[in-house]
């Protein structure tokens, strides 16, 4: 909003690919910042991740409000991680397919999402395999 007041109140020109650079570069920044806070998480629920995505759903639609944009692939960024806690049994597939995410998003994800000892320590030692 300030560079819009800026460039309408004084001689400066700032694009409409600028303006709208700057707004997916702050999507970026901004995602990531919160895929790494929900890998924080120590312990997680169903209800909690619920409102994990109830809460970004909810910033989502106030950085279009304001950006005037839509940020489908950062938006695909974080919906696929929260939604990877109820993948059970396909998590192996996420986790051998999915190459956005760093070793300690994934293993944030697996001590979360798994219950199974066995199946832990198996997508574990599948994530610190993939990083060797």
């Amino acid at each position: 909003m300030r560079l819009e007041e800026l460039s309408s109140s004084s001689s400066i020109v700032i694009s409409k690919e600028v303006i709208s650079s700057l707004w997916d570069s702050y999507a970026h920044v901004v995602t990531h910042v919160l895929v790494e806070g929900f890998a924080g998480a120590k312990k997680c629920s169903a209800a909690g991740r619920a409102l994990m995505q109830l809460d970004f759903t909810h910033f989502l639609s106030v950085l279009e409000m304001l950006s005037g944009m839509k940020h489908p692939i950062h938006q695909q960024y974080v919906d696929q991680y929260i939604k990877a806690f109820y993948m059970g049994s396909s998590l192996e597939e996420f986790i051998v397919s999915q190459k956005n995410y760093s070793a300690r998003h994934m293993t944030a994800l697996i001590n979360c999402a798994c219950s199974d000892k066995k199946l832990r320590q198996k997508l574990l030692n599948l994530v610190e395999g993939s990083n060797n």
